[in-house]
């Protein structure tokens, strides 16, 4: 609802995930928050955060597995 005057409301930004992965099978796990991860060909992965309109790359590695944080209730 608009009124007169004032802005309306921003929309809410998305929800930051948190993610697990490493980068080869005996690698120590990594921790990354990011909005999205995307799986390319050959075990690259890319984490991406979305703001509006623009999309920022925040890591691309090559991953041995990903693992998202589930949501604490």
């Amino acid at each position: 609802m608009t009124f007169h005057g004032k802005d309306p409301e921003p929309d809410q930004p998305e929800k930051v995930r948190t993610f697990h992965f490493k980068e080869s099978k005996h690698a120590d796990e990594r921790t990354i928050q990011a909005n999205d991860v995307y799986f390319y060909h050959g075990r690259r992965v890319g984490f991406w955060n979305n703001d509006g309109d623009d999309r920022t790359l925040v890591l691309a590695t090559e991953a041995y597995e990903v693992r998202e944080e589930p949501e604490a209730t």
